[in-house]
This record gives C-alpha cells, sequence and structure tokens, in this order.
C-alpha cells in the first residue's frame, strides 16, 4: 500500500498539548449591618497569596564545552527574566535520548543533538510548533527560508531554528600571506575557485616545517565525506525531487548513468588528495595531528573546508582567518555543493509544560534581546533569525581577519545559494546509512580501495537498509 506524506502523518498524527482550563469562584461579600448598630472593626487584611512555585523544566543539549558555557550562561539570563520559569541543562551524550523517552523520562524541551529531527516528529516525539510561531509577531518571516523548509512538514514547523552553521573554506591567512596566495572569493555566485584552484594553493602549502621528512604542514582538509557532498560537488544529486519534498528516502540515484559517475569521480577525487597529491593529511595522520587541538587553528592545515563549526572558539593570538566559497568541483562543471547546516531546539511531545518551553527556546533562539546576542557573542555563529545578521556580523568581524562587506557577502550568498540543510536532519533513513557508508569508505581514505569498488560495495547494502528504514516507518 502506497501512502501520500499526508496519509502517513495521519497515521504517525503527533499529540499536541492539551490547553488548562481554570475557573475562579467569586468572592463572598459581607452581609450589611443593621441600622443603628456601632460599626463593625476593621476585617482583618488577607494573607497575600503564597508566591507561585517555579515550573521545572529539563533541557537537554550534547556534550560540548564551547556550547555548554553558552547554555549556562542564557540560563542565568533567562532566571532574571522569567523568574517563574527554572531551566537545569542536561548535558549528556545525545544518543540517550531515546532510551530517556521510551523510560518515560524524556526531558522537557532539547537544543543540540539528536540529528533525526525529521524522525522525532514523525514517532511523535516532539510537538509541532507552527501554532506558537503563527501566534509571534513576525518570527516566521524573520526565519531564513532555507532553514523553515528543513524543518516544515505538511505546512507545519516542527522545530525552532538556534543558528545557522555557514559552510565553505575557512583559510589560516597567515600561512596564504607567507606563501603569497590569495583567498577564495567570498561571493558563493563567482567565477574561479574550483577544484584544481583548490588543489594549486594546497601544494604550495604543504610542507615538511621541521625538515625531518615528514610533512607536518598540509594545504587541505576537506571536512566532508559522504557520496552525497562528492555527488553534490561533480554536479549531480544521490536524492530524488520527490523524496526532498517528502523528507522520506526511498532510493538513491546510482541506477542513473550520470549520477554514479560522478558519485565515483568526487569520491575519489577526495581520496587521491591524501593519497596521490598528499596535500591532506589521511585519517591516521589527522587523528594524531587533532591530538594537538583543531588543525587549522594549530596550522597543521592551511585550509579547512565545511561548517562555521571550524572557527567555533577561541583562536590562536597573532594568527589571521578568513572564510571564502567552497571549491567547484569536476573542474569548474560541477558545483560548490553550498549547504547550511541548521540547529534547531525542539519541545517534546511528553512535557507537561509546552508553552513554558515555547517561551524558553523562543527567548534562547530568536529574542534579539534574549538569547541571541549572548550565542552570537559566545558561539560566533549565524542566529536562525534575519534581524540578527548585523549584530553577528560586528562579532564575528573581530575575529576573522575580513571587512564587514565581505563577511556580509560571504554569509548572505552562502544562506541565498544553499540547497538545503544537511540530509541527516530532513530524510528519514539518511543515520542509519552512515555506519555503512563509513566502514565502506575508510578503506578509499586509505588507499586500499577505489572509490568505484566502494560503490559496487555500498550499493545494494544502501538498498536494503532504506528497505528497513521503510518497514520501520511502515512506510510501503
Amino acid at each position: 500500500m502506497q501512502f501520500t506524506r499526508r496519509e502517513f502523518l495521519q497515521i504517525a498524527g503527533v499529540t499536541a498539548g492539551a490547553g488548562l482550563l481554570a475557573a475562579c469562584a467569586p468572592k463572598a461579600t459581607a452581609p450589611a449591618q443593621p441600622a443603628q448598630q456601632p460599626a463593625a472593626a476593621e476585617p482583618a487584611a488577607e494573607k497575600p497569596a503564597a508566591a507561585k512555585e517555579a515550573v521545572k523544566l529539563r533541557f537537554m543539549w550534547r556534550l560540548n564545552n564551547d556550547e555548554n558555557a553558552f547554555v549556562d550562561a542564557a540560563i542565568a539570563q533567562f532566571a532574571t527574566v522569567r523568574p517563574d520559569i527554572t531551566v537545569e541543562p542536561l548535558y549528556i551524550d545525545s544518543k540517550q535520548f531515546d532510551v530517556m523517552y521510551a523510560a518515560g523520562d524524556a526531558p522537557d524541551a532539547l537544543g543540540t543533538g539528536p540529528n533525526s529531527h525529521v524522525e522525532q516528529y514523525l514517532r511523535k516525539q516532539i510537538l509541532p510548533l507552527q501554532d506558537y510561531a503563527e501566534k509571534t509577531e513576525g518570527l516566521l518571516d524573520d526565519i531564513y527560508p532555507v532553514a523553515r523548509k528543513a524543518f516544515t512538514w505538511e505546512g507545519k514547523l516542527y522545530c525552532l531554528v538556534q543558528v545557522l552553521y555557514y559552510g565553505g573554506t575557512f583559510c589560516n591567512k597567515s600561512l596564504f600571506e607567507e606563501a603569497g596566495i590569495t583567498p577564495p572569493p567570498v561571493d558563493w555566485n563567482a567565477a574561479g575557485w574550483n577544484w584544481d584552484d583548490m588543489l594549486e594553493a594546497a601544494r604550495k602549502l604543504t610542507k615538511d616545517t621541521k625538515g625531518d621528512g615528514k610533512t607536518d604542514q598540509y594545504g587541505l582538509n576537506l571536512g566532508h565525506w559522504s557520496p552525497q557532498s562528492y555527488t553534490r560537488y561533480w554536479g549531480q544529486d544521490l536524492i530524488t525531487k520527490e523524496d526532498y519534498e517528502s523528507a522520506i528516502m526511498r532510493k538513491w540515484r546510482l541506477d542513473e548513468p550520470a549520477v554514479r559517475e560522478a558519485c565515483i569521480n568526487g569520491l575519489q577525487a577526495r581520496a587521491d588528495a591524501m593519497n596521490v597529491e598528499k596535500v591532506m593529511p589521511t585519517p591516521d595522520a589527522a587523528t594524531s595531528l587533532s591530538e594537538m587541538g583543531p588543525m587549522l587553528k594549530t596550522g597543521a592545515v592551511a585550509m579547512d573546508i565545511g561548517g562555521g563549526w571550524i572557527v567555533r572558539g577561541a583562536l590562536p593570538e597573532g594568527v589571521k582567518f578568513v572564510a571564502g566559497v567552497g571549491p567547484k568541483g569536476n573542474d569548474g562543471a560541477g558545483t560548490r555543493h553550498s549547504m547550511v547546516w541548521v540547529d534547531p531546539f525542539k519541545i517534546t511531545s511528553t512535557t507537561k509544560n509546552p508553552d513554558q518551553c515555547w517561551d524558553w527556546i523562543y527567548w534562547l533562539a530568536a529574542d534579539p534581546k534574549g538569547g541571541v546576542p549572548i550565542q552570537t557573542k559566545m558561539l560566533g555563529l549565524t542566529p536562525g533569525i534575519k534581524s540578527g545578521l548585523d549584530d553577528f556580523l560586528k562579532t564575528i568581524q573581530g575575529r576573522l581577519d575580513m571587512s564587514e562587506a565581505d563577511l556580509r557577502t560571504f554569509v548572505m550568498t552562502g544562506i541565498e545559494t544553499a540547497v538545503s540543510d544537511t540530509l541527516g536532519h530532513i530524510l528519514v533513513g539518511w543515520e542509519a546509512l552512515r555506519p555503512i557508508l563509513q566502514a565502506e569508505l575508510d578503506p578509499v581514505w586509505k588507499g586500499t580501495r577505489t572509490a568505484k569498488e566502494a560503490v559496487d560495495i555500498f550499493e545494494p547494502l544502501v538498498a536494503d537498509q532504506i528497505r528497513k528504514n521503510l518497514e520501520a516507518f511502515n512506510i510501503s
């Protein structure tokens, strides 16, 4: 039996919190005093009503020192604004959420952590937020369209966008200047900065700085690794238009020759950067270099391609950093794989205080006088609301050695040209493929298997896992 998206949602139906009714009895009035009687004594003053006990919300967030410090600071500030709401942070491995939910011990609201947001919604673990958002004047128009689209199912918003991790090429500008190389452009619509341009720059930036015969400064790190990323770089897409629209992954397009070729060639290009060009550390080398800290910040790599988390947190003094567009794959015939990563906030379906949860996550994510300036200052990430952009640019300008105009162009053209949020957030079944893909691609990165061999191996495994995903959600 084939379900439409609307039929499936009706079957999976998300429960909404019921409204609370209250009734107040009128106060009794004292009977009138008989005429000619002495005035009655003044009644004793009524005792003031006992202070209402604060509502307690448990708020889950993954373990991350920078992010946890932000949440702590935000909770302390929120307590001064809403003393009637107490927020208790739960900093735990995000994989524990399903266990807690099954045990009837789910937190009230969720921050950054579990990735499969659409799957949580279809499992009825989180509430739709459309009604709350519509009642908050101007909010829906203020959320970036690509972010709002990522978390909308059948016209209903089910997550509140917190931040956007803008993608790009993040560069140690100091190393670029030493090598006499110009960093990539800032406009995602610009010509140039193709895959070959990136490799040429990486060759000049790859060095044995200690003279011991070992490379200790690599020109490049390609943070993207999935077949979807490199198929996009090479100008195609593994996911069908219908699957994007339904948010349910039913197949990969590897049966189409052009898509298969793009997937293989893109993955092989990543492997060649490590094993042929030797401008990118192998997995083992990257593990060793990362022990000293994030590779871009320590100078172990001169450019790192991925999301804005690469330059989040403390930056080393005396070193300049810049951001630019991603490379256009397939020798310029492909795409820049422009995308954003969107971190959202959610309200669990089991909370007894959904209204207070909304007050908390709205204040944290979208109140320009609330949590937005705190997260901008402490995390250095683009707020999920357009009205927070100017303050974000002022904050990030001191961290990246770029003019306000260049920063604005880089961030805005990146968001405007982004295809989607990461697939693990928005497609049912994507996260279940990750272990398969990682296992079969690891030999490719190590140079012991070709990309074609890996695709031939994981193609039937992916098809089988997609079938299992559909069965798990009762979708035929």
